[in-house]
């Protein structure tokens, strides 16, 4: 940020305040992406510069026992490691800056998140042959989905107002309305 300001300025906002991630477990499928991965360039991925992946994913969503044995999440929150990661950040950034401690900022991007667990060709023939198996899946996901955030939302651990959307400054001085009630 440092290196930003001093060679390309913009608008740009520098917050007071760094965002900890409280640890949240029971977050996903519950299942692991299996997948080969081509890397373009090893020296900038070791530095985690830019580098461009590819990435070959394993079908492991094709029957509807499989889609059948994916669990909804059981969100919790790990209160031990977080005071412990909340301790050392105030310990870290005391008088510099104020420390928050940060929700789950969930993202509900299911065409992504099937292409990843099922293939993009088995993704798209299944449109095409297996319509009622692609909607058992999406519905599945989608009430997931639902029962993740509703978990975070009941347990408190849903995000902050979010500086950053995705990669670009979320701010303006057009909200909140006046009238706003956040309740």
């Amino acid at each position: 940020r440092i290196y930003k300001w001093n060679h390309m300025r913009d608008d740009f906002v520098f917050e007071t305040t760094i965002r900890i991630p409280k640890i949240i477990t029971g977050l996903g499928l519950g299942i692991n992406i299996k997948e080969d991965v081509l890397v373009t360039d090893e020296a900038a991925a070791k530095q985690n510069d830019v580098a461009v992946y590819a990435h070959k994913y394993y079908d492991l969503l094709k029957t509807d026992e499989a889609v059948d044995q994916l669990r909804f999440p059981v969100v919790k929150l790990d209160k031990e490691e977080t005071d412990r990661r909340e301790a050392i950040a105030k310990e870290a950034f005391e008088g510099v800056l104020n420390v928050e401690m940060d929700g789950h900022s969930p993202m509900y991007e299911p065409w992504d998140t099937i292409s990843r667990y099922r293939s993009m060709d088995s993704l798209l023939l299944d449109l095409i042959d297996k319509p009622d198996f692609m909607h058992k899946l999406i519905n599945k996901l989608t009430d997931m989905f639902l029962s993740e955030v509703d978990q975070l939302e009941k347990q408190g651990l849903l995000c902050h107002p979010q500086s950053v959307i995705h990669c670009t400054g979320g701010w303006t001085d057009q909200l909140p309305r006046e009238g706003y009630n956040p309740a």
